[in-house]
């Protein structure tokens, strides 16, 4: 669910620039607290550590190998993980599926539960809040 490092934004200025203005246009104030109090509690040491780990990681390389179904999931407006990069990953796993939550930003999850667990429920076959 919102996958990161998108393809487009392989570095630091590039992601950090995608991470703000989600956080700007598309985020509650409540899912903003979330992850910056995350990042804050686990300091710049992890950051500092972390980060290049992150943007370094070949996503599409890694999921190119996964042999079981799998559902990339963004919300339609989400600066980090694009529509583009994140339908190509979908099509890069043998049997991925891919789905967008409407009127959604990064943190989908926080700001569209219902729908994001409407989205799983379907692509697993389970029924949903609204069956």
């Amino acid at each position: 669910m919102g996958p990161v490092v998108d393809s487009r934004y392989r570095n630091v200025r590039r992601q950090g620039l995608a991470l703000f203005l989600d956080a700007v246009l598309r985020e509650s104030a409540g899912s903003n607290w979330i992850v910056f109090s995350d990042y804050f509690r686990c300091g710049p040491r992890w950051y500092f550590t972390e980060l290049p780990v992150m943007m370094s990681y070949p996503t599409e390389q890694r999921l190119a190998g996964i042999n079981v179904p799998v559902l990339v999931l963004r919300g339609n407006h989400d600066q980090v993980a694009g529509a583009d990069w994140s339908l190509r990953l979908s099509q890069v796993v043998p049997r991925g599926s891919f789905a967008e939550i409407q009127r959604a930003g990064h943190v989908a999850q926080h700001l569209r539960p219902r729908q994001v667990a409407d989205a799983i429920k379907s692509w697993a076959g389970l029924p949903s809040a609204a069956s």
